[in-house]
């Protein structure tokens, strides 16, 4: 909902605000939206072919691998085991696919 897409339920005041979101591109990556900035930013690289754009990739991708490490700590606090399990069986950036996924 848009509510969840706005950040709305991170913002309650009990800190356990909203559900663990597992289905969809979340069932085959932890960070799909880290991953689409990456891939635009790619994408918009090549498109200029400007130096500055290609420094951009490489500044943005360390700072979203590190934003997503960052978040997923507070989410074990939040979700606890249910994160912790979701963490094992879902990769972080590169995603699963196929039997295995499911």
């Amino acid at each position: 909902t848009l509510r969840v897409l706005t950040g709305v339920p991170e913002l309650d005041a009990d800190g356990k605000g909203g559900t663990l979101m597992d289905e969809g591109l979340y069932a085959r990556m932890r960070h799909p939206r880290y991953v689409a900035i990456i891939l635009g930013t790619i994408g918009w690289a090549l498109f200029t072919n400007y130096l500055a754009m290609y420094v951009l990739v490489v500044v943005a991708t360390f700072g979203l691998a590190l934003i997503a490490v960052l978040e997923e700590r507070e989410l074990v606090d939040r979700f606890g085991d249910e994160y912790l399990a979701y963490r094992s069986r879902v990769p972080m950036f590169i995603p699963k696919f196929g039997a295995a996924a499911d």
